[in-house]
């Protein structure tokens, strides 16, 4: 099975509609996860960052 779905590109790029292989696809959703975990992290103020190490510091981290 692992065979066929790597030798035959029955995957369609959502960006081009084009065929593609395995690999392609692989790196669309790893590039699409990466996206969408960063997207949902806010940025930490400097204030945050500047608070966390301290505390980090004074008390350690757990």
């Amino acid at each position: 099975v692992a065979g066929t779905l790597l030798l035959y590109p029955n995957y369609i790029d959502p960006t081009s509609g084009q065929l593609c292989n395995a690999e392609t696809v692989v790196s669309l959703l790893e590039r699409a996860k990466l996206q969408q975990s960063t997207a949902q992290t806010p940025l930490l103020t400097w204030k945050q960052r500047l608070y966390r190490c301290y505390r980090n510091l004074l008390i350690g981290s757990h």
